[in-house]
């Protein structure tokens, strides 16, 4: 597997440094709750809805739904869609690794997605 410097050296390693703590702190979360809590105090609001509406963009893209209805759905705008249809595709493997893990214990919750809501 290729490490993560090896294909964008501008984020930094991932063990050390800034992004080593931020890493360390997201690991270190057990629950959804935990990590909402952690999210919301690194992020402003605007940014943790924009984080999940990113995550939500990425499952939707995964079953194959068009980009107008992903758009519709998630508000999120058609070249942003695209954007993140090319970081699922060709990107570091971030999205997908989430998607894998999440799919067999039914958490990504798109069943019931209208206005943002879970199952």
């Amino acid at each position: 597997m290729m490490n993560i410097t090896d294909r964008d050296p501008r984020l930094g390693d991932p063990r050390r440094g800034d992004l080593g703590v931020l890493c360390r702190a997201l690991l270190a979360m057990r629950t959804a709750e935990e990590m909402a809590r952690l999210l919301r105090d690194l992020c402003t609001r605007s940014e943790v809805d924009e984080l999940s509406r990113r995550m939500t963009t990425a499952a939707l893209l995964d079953t194959g739904l068009p980009y107008r209805e992903i758009a519709e759905r998630t508000g999120m705008s058609t070249t942003t869609i695209g954007r993140v249809n090319e970081w699922l595709k060709h990107g570091m493997g971030g999205y997908r690794l989430a998607l894998e893990r999440m799919e067999p214990a039914g958490l990504t919750g798109i069943t019931g997605l209208a206005g943002g809501e879970g199952p």
